[in-house]
């Protein structure tokens, strides 16, 4: 795949005839390079991310999720939350997939089609997810959510916390005026509501209430199920 996009911006930036590809689009101006990696990224995957970290054996010497697996992090604590209603916009609603098979197909191109099915059948099977864009919705968000939440938490162990975003209607980033709140202004106007990263700048821990504190304590998290191996 990075093969691929390397040859793919060479093309959007019209240098496939140079000997030297690299060195030539080391060159190119900084406004056709932003032009090529609009294009590129404009025609991926919906809500998919085109250009990423790659394991090169030096500055990136393994997978996140292997390094992950191993416990290996250098973070003292890790408060985690997610929005109620974070996964709608990560799925094109306006050009919802004609079935779940095209769907995970094209989500995950190097699945074989006995995983993709397996994949398939469990979401379609749940009876709360009556749509294909609802099923749909459920597979982007926890492969790109959820699963990768509990994995950064098991990593972290009981330094981890986990929380849910809940005021209507709880979009993906709607939280963040909370968080920050001189940046933003709060839909609810109260800045006591969350100041759950502020206790974890404080004393590591998300409960520490050095104001006054409407928010309800969070518990340390516990692993209460495994999602699916992330690394196979």
């Amino acid at each position: 795949m990075t093969q691929v996009m390397f040859s793919e911006t060479v093309k959007q930036t019209q240098r496939s005839d140079t000997s030297d590809k690299l060195e030539c689009l080391r060159k190119v101006d900084v406004s056709v390079l932003e032009a090529a990696n609009s294009r590129i990224r404009l025609s991926a995957f919906f809500a998919t991310f085109v250009f990423v970290p790659v394991v090169d054996g030096s500055f990136i010497v393994e997978r996140p999720t292997v390094t992950l697996e191993r416990k290996r992090v250098n973070g003292l604590s890790d408060p985690h939350s997610c929005a109620i209603a974070q996964l709608t916009i990560f799925v094109d609603s306006a050009s919802p997939p004609p079935s779940l098979t095209e769907y995970v197909t094209e989500l995950f191109p190097l699945l074989d089609q006995t995983s993709v099915q397996s994949i398939v059948q469990m979401y379609t099977d749940d009876k709360v997810l009556t749509t294909t864009l609802s099923q749909a919705v459920a597979v982007m968000g926890e492969s790109i959510f959820i699963c990768p939440t509990y994995l950064l938490m098991s990593a972290f162990g009981d330094r981890a916390y986990k929380g849910e975003f809940a005021i209507p209607p709880g979009w993906h980033a709607e939280d963040l005026e909370y968080h920050f709140p001189t940046g933003f202004q709060p839909t609810y106007n109260n800045s006591a509501l969350i100041k759950s990263f502020l206790s974890v700048v404080r004393a590591l821990n998300t409960t520490d209430k050095f104001v006054l504190d409407l928010k309800p304590a969070w518990s340390v998290w516990q692993l209460w199920f495994t999602c699916a191996s992330m690394t196979s």
